[in-house]
């Protein structure tokens, strides 16, 4: 209903405004002053109405108060939900004047009353469905099941197993909401590819593949966090609890069982002491037999010492038994003087472009040299910083009695992931989203509040209404972490458009309807309903011709998607007169600014007159003019009656003279 206040401010008769409104009479101490309220009805039950107070007539300046609320400066109180609230406004001398109003609910919002769903006809099909019932509010309904895509069919298709959330929205833009679960009537599987045996930690399972359920499949071993990868190694004998869990959350739990496979071995060390040409070595550690232990070097008698010293460069076929009888051979490879080197730097490893690396322990011996020189910190140290611009393979020379070592490692350089946040986005009031990150396999988003899952790569955006800018980085399967990506979300205010005052015509005639963008919000579509009763339902001007008293409703969409919703009531009479509105309100804000008199079936207005309480004219028309703006010899005039007389002469060749009162409103 257009919001013209000439029918009723902040639920109050214009005569108890009038009342309120009176001068203080002089002589008497004044122990009140009114105190007028707008108030704008929630919608949907939610909490979105507003109370507007103005106070006059006391000693300014003036704070205002709500219930539950400490005093403030405006009059302005938002978010408010159906009920009822006391209001208050205190004038600079202190003396506090209150009243109750009443915030009403305009628009019920709708309820899904049933949500009838069919499981898939296989765990790794995706035909379940789901049909919604929707009840209350005002049809036509949409409906959908992430809050993005609206369909009118209540029916959803092509869905798998898993938990969803229902929404339904009405005409008026209402929404109510309801889970559903698609039960999932499969159980979860695992295969194994490779499963090696214990016998120092070295066990391990791979090729692991989930069955049974939807992929993506994520794996857990032991309690430890899910991961996508598929193996998992350096485990100990023994029962190893694997979890799986596939995209809809179901988790599946297995026990693994790594048994203890141990043989007799025996671990080499060969070296050289010296220069000289006997001064190489054997060393003997036996692994996983029972002692004591017998050694013999090429058919030589057997030892307990597993050290054979002063050796000259070749090939040796070494033995060693246990007590139990087990044996153990191999040929061994004594180098000489210079040769290979007796010292390991270990496994290859890589970095992170732009990181650094501590070399992990310190090198043993003097004269140690590092090749090549670019990214290392000194090469002469034992334990320098590695900083590889490209991947490298390092040579490090350590002369141990005049005799130099030489091993090489390489070390990897990682490219660092770049993270991708997505483009801005901008919302309406009451829209939702999802991010769209990408560029690493973990995600971590900040701040976490506002979000369903800040792990995860396109979270949905839960909080609305403010703008937030969300900060997205990401890590890869090395371990490297990007810089920082940023995403802002805008969320845009309500448009309101305005469907024009509420009339009254005789019947017969036509009424032009006219709908305006009050704060250029940029509508560019425009409904009329119903849209039987116009001639161009798709403009914002149109016109109608209707039999009877008729509400006509407005719906304005911009380019961004957001609507504003007004209506407009047309009152229909049988004869012709002159009507005059109860009140306007003259402050520019493009709606019931002008006092005018209403013509109902007048061939013309001839002339319209306004006076003061005095009897003054304050204003003089011969009725072709907008109406009188509220002014009187270029100066605002104050809130209070004005009386109105208009003439003109109606369809049938009478003149009709009438007289009224109208109400200025600051």
């Amino acid at each position: 209903m257009a919001s013209a206040i000439y029918k009723m401010v902040s639920g109050y008769s214009w005569a108890a405004l009038l009342w309120l409104n009176l001068c203080a009479v002089p002589g008497i101490a004044q122990t009140s002053f009114p105190v007028d309220a707008e108030i704008k009805n929630s919608t949907c039950m939610q909490a979105n109405g507003t109370i507007t107070l103005n106070a006059s007539g006391g000693e300014s300046p003036y704070m205002y108060s709500i219930t539950g609320r400490a005093f403030q400066s405006s009059g302005l109180f938002e978010n408010l939900k159906p009920g009822y609230y006391t209001v208050g406004a205190k004038d600079a001398s202190g003396l506090f004047v209150t009243r109750v109003v009443l915030v009403q609910n305009r628009d019920d919002p709708p309820e899904i009353s049933d949500a009838s769903a069919i499981t898939p006809s296989a765990c790794d099909k995706s035909d379940g469905s789901i049909t919604l019932l929707a009840i209350g509010g005002m049809p036509p309904y949409l409906y959908s099941i992430d809050l993005e895509h609206w369909q009118e069919s209540p029916v959803f298709t092509g869905l798998p197993a898993g938990n969803y959330d229902l929404f339904v929205k009405d005409a008026k833009g209402c929404t109510g909401s309801r889970t559903r679960v698609i039960i999932n009537t499969c159980m979860l599987d695992i295969a194994i590819s490779e499963l090696v045996n214990s016998c120092a930690g070295d066990g391990k399972i791979a090729g692991l593949k989930g069955r049974g359920g939807r992929s993506p499949y994520y794996f857990s071993l032991d309690g430890g966090q899910f991961t996508i990868t598929d193996a998992f190694e350096n485990l100990s004998p023994g029962i190893h609890i694997l979890l799986v869990k596939d995209a809809h959350g179901t988790v599946g739990a297995f026990g693994i069982q790594i048994l203890a496979a141990c043989t007799f071995n025996v671990q080499v060390k060969t070296g050289y002491t010296g220069c000289s040409e006997r001064g190489g070595f054997i060393q003997l550690t036996p692994q996983h037999g029972k002692s004591p232990y017998l050694f013999q070097l090429d058919g030589g008698l057997p030892q307990p010492d597993p050290v054979f010293n002063n050796l000259s460069p070749g090939n040796y076929l070494v033995r060693a038994t246990d007590v139990t009888g087990a044996l153990w051979t191999a040929a061994v490879d004594v180098p000489g003087a210079g040769g290979a080197s007796s010292f390991d730097l270990g496994a290859d490893t890589g970095i992170c472009s732009g990181t650094t690396l501590l070399w992990p322990r310190p090198l043993a011996g003097n004269q140690i040299t590092w090749s090549p020189a670019a990214g290392v910190s000194d090469i002469h140290s034992s334990q320098p910083i590695l900083a590889p611009a490209i991947t490298t393979t390092y040579y490090v020379t350590i002369a141990s009695e005049d005799c130099p070592e030489t091993d090489s490692i390489t070390i990897g350089v990682y490219p660092v992931p770049v993270a991708n946040a997505g483009d801005d986005i901008t919302l309406c009031a009451g829209q939702t989203a999802t991010l769209t990150g990408s560029g690493g396999s973990l995600y971590q988003w900040s701040p976490a509040d506002g979000l369903n899952d800040a792990t995860i790569a396109n979270p949905r955006v839960l909080s609305t209404g403010s703008d937030i800018t969300w900060t997205l980085t990401v890590t890869d399967s090395y371990g490297c972490q990007s810089l920082p990506d940023q995403v802002a979300v805008h969320f845009g205010s309500t448009a309101p458009v305005f469907a024009g005052n509420d009339t009254t015509i005789r019947r017969g005639e036509p009424v032009t309807l006219q709908a305006t963008d009050p704060t250029g919000a940029g509508f560019n579509q425009w409904t009329w309903e119903p849209a039987a009763a116009v001639e161009s339902p798709q403009s914002p001007q149109t016109v109608s011709h209707p039999q009877h008293d008729q509400v006509f409703r407005v719906v304005a969409t911009n380019g961004q998607g957001c609507t504003g919703i007004d209506e407009v009531m047309v009152k229909v009479v049988a004869g012709s007169d002159i009507l005059f509105p109860t009140a306007f309100t003259p402050n520019n804000d493009k709606r019931n600014d002008f006092l005018r008199p209403i013509p109902i079936g007048m061939r013309e207005l001839t002339s319209f007159q306004v006076f003061n309480r005095w009897g003054q004219e304050v204003f003089r028309d011969a009725g072709q003019s907008p109406g009188w703006n509220g002014e009187f010899n270029g100066k605002p005039q104050p809130t209070g009656y004005f009386v109105c007389i208009a003439r003109g002469i109606d369809i049938s060749g009478r003149v009709i003279e009438k007289k009224g009162a109208a109400m200025l409103v600051r």
